[in-house]
C-alpha cells in the first residue's frame, strides 16, 4: 500500500477496529485513511521533538507505518495492541489513540538509533506507547496535531468563501479574528474594517463575520466526521460532538497558533495589503492568548480600536449635521464641530441642552453607534456646560457624573482633548 502525504485529523474506535480486522472488507479503505490522517502529522511531530530534516522524519515514518501499523502480523500490530490494551486494563482505556500513536512513534524512533549504535534493541512489548510521555511533549504533539486540522479548515473556508464570490468577507474574518492570533496584535475592530472592506455600517461586518464562523465551525465539524466510518453513522453525531468539544477545549490553549500559515493564508490579497500585513509580522511571534474559540454572537463594538476609530470619524463632524442625524434639528445652531466640543470649546447653553439631550435619547435607542461614544458626547456637553455657564447641565448627582467621567478618562482610546475636558469637570469645586 502507498502512503500518501495528507492532512491530519483524529481517529474514533470504528476505524481502529476496521484497521485492526483483517477479515474486514473495508480494510483497504480504513488503512488509507488511517495513514492519511496521521502522516503529515506525524512528521512534523518527530521533526520537532527529535530536530529531525523532513527527509530523515519522512523516511522514519513511512517505516513506522508500514512495520507496525500497516502489518497483517497482529503481535507487532500496534493499533490491535491498543484495542486489546483498552479492554485489559480501565487505566489505559482513558488514553486517547494519538498520544498512544505519538509515544509508540518516538519509542520506534529511539530503537532505530539503537540499532545504528549497536545498542539493545527495545521488546515489541516496549514500543506499545500508554507511556504519554511528559506534558511538554504532549502539548508539543497537541500543537502540531491542531495546526495541521486548523490549516485544513481555514483553507477550505476561504475556498468556500472564493466560490461563493463572498471574497469581502472572507478579508473580514481574516483581518479581524485570523490574523490578529496569528500576529499577537489588536484587532483592527468593525467600525474601520467596515469603512475599508466597503460595508454599510459596523454592524451589517459584525454580522458578516458571524456568516463565516459559523462556516469555520460547520467545516471544523467536517474535518472531524470525514473519518467516521459508513457503518457508524448511527453514533457519528455522538462522536463528532465529543470530538468537537475536544478540539475547541485544546484551542483554549494559550500560544496554540503558529505563525507559520501566514502566508498562505494572504496569497490571494491585494499585493499592498499583503505587504502591509506582512510588515507587521514582529520578529518573534508568539500567538496571542484569545483563541478560535469565538462566539457567533460577538458584540458589533468588540475592541478599543473600534471606539478609537469610531471617535476619531465623528470629531470632524458638524454638531448641527450630527443633530440632525439623530432627528434634532436645531436653527441658527453655531458653526463647530464634535471636535470643537471635545476640546471644551465656548458654545450656547441652547446648544449643549441639545447635545447632551440627543446623545441621552441616542443611547436607548438600538443603532450602530456604540454607547460609550454616546456618553462620552453627553458627558462632555456637561463639562463645557459646567466651564462656560458654571451650571451643572443634567438632573444627575454630581457625584454620579464624576464616577462616569473617571471610566472614561482611563480609557485608552479617548483622546487628549475630551480627556482634558473631562478633567477640567473632575477638577473643579463644585457646589450643589
Amino acid at each position: 500500500m502507498t502512503i500518501e502525504n495528507s492532512g491530519a485529523s483524529g481517529t474514533d474506535l470504528p476505524t481502529l477496529n476496521g484497521v485492526a480486522d483483517r477479515n474486514n472488507p473495508k480494510r483497504d479503505v480504513y488503512l488509507r485513511q488511517f495513514a492519511e490522517q496521521y502522516r503529515s502529522l506525524l512528521v512534523e511531530y518527530l521533526r520537532a521533538r527529535g530536530s529531525l530534516s523532513e527527509a530523515e522524519a519522512s523516511d522514519t515514518v513511512h517505516s513506522f507505518l508500514q512495520t507496525k501499523i500497516l502489518t497483517d502480523e497482529a503481535k507487532v500490530n500496534l493499533v490491535v495492541k491498543y484495542l486489546e490494551f483498552r479492554q485489559e486494563d480501565s487505566e489505559k482505556k482513558a488514553v486517547k489513540f494519538r498520544y498512544y500513536l505519538k509515544s509508540s512513534l518516538w519509542n520506534y524512533f529511539l530503537d532505530l538509533k539503537r540499532l545504528q549504535n549497536r545498542l539493545p534493541t527495545t521488546s515489541i512489548s516496549g514500543l506499545s506507547g500508554f507511556d504519554v510521555g511528559s506534558n511538554d511533549d504532549a502539548i508539543l504533539f497537541d500543537k502540531v496535531w491542531l495546526n495541521g486540522l486548523l490549516r485544513k479548515v481555514i483553507i477550505d473556508v476561504r475556498d468556500e468563501c472564493h466560490k461563493k464570490k463572498q471574497l469581502d468577507k472572507w478579508e473580514l474574518f481574516l483581518r479581524q479574528i485570523v490574523l490578529p492570533r496569528l500576529l499577537n496584535v489588536s484587532t483592527p475592530g468593525y467600525a474601520e474594517l467596515s469603512s475599508d472592506l466597503g460595508f454599510k455600517t459596523p454592524r451589517s461586518a459584525s454580522f458578516a463575520v458571524r456568516t463565516v464562523i459559523r462556516k469555520f465551525q460547520s467545516h471544523l465539524r467536517t474535518a472531524i466526521a470525514d473519518y467516521l466510518p459508513e457503518d457508524s453513522i448511527l453514533g457519528a453525531e455522538s462522536c463528532v460532538d465529543e470530538e468537537y468539544n475536544d478540539i475547541m477545549s485544546l484551542l483554549t490553549e494559550p500560544r496554540v497558533v503558529e505563525i507559520d500559515m501566514l502566508s498562505e493564508l494572504i496569497g490571494d490579497l491585494e499585493l499592498s495589503k499583503r505587504n502591509s500585513l506582512m510588515s507587521d509580522v514582529p520578529d518573534n511571534v508568539v500567538a496571542g492568548e484569545r483563541t478560535f474559540l469565538f462566539d457567533p454572537e460577538m458584540t458589533m463594538y468588540a475592541t478599543g480600536r473600534d471606539f478609537e476609530y469610531r471617535w476619531g470619524q465623528l470629531r470632524e463632524t458638524r454638531i448641527s449635521d450630527w443633530l440632525t442625524s439623530w432627528d434634532t434639528p436645531l436653527e441658527n445652531s453655531e458653526d463647530l464641530t464634535l471636535e470643537d466640543l471635545a476640546c471644551g470649546a465656548k458654545m450656547s447653553d441652547k446648544l449643549i441642552e441639545a447635545v447632551r439631550n440627543t446623545a441621552k435619547r441616542a443611547a436607548r435607542e438600538p443603532d450602530d453607534e456604540p454607547i460609550a461614544i454616546l456618553g462620552l458626547i453627553y458627558l462632555l456637553a456637561i463639562a463645557v456646560g459646567f466651564k462656560h455657564h458654571q451650571r451643572i447641565f443634567s438632573s444627575e448627582k454630581v457625584p454620579k457624573i464624576r464616577a462616569r467621567m473617571n471610566q472614561l478618562v482611563s480609557v485608552p482610546w479617548l483622546d487628549e482633548n475630551s480627556k482634558q475636558t473631562l478633567k477640567f469637570f473632575l477638577d473643579a469645586e463644585i457646589v450643589e
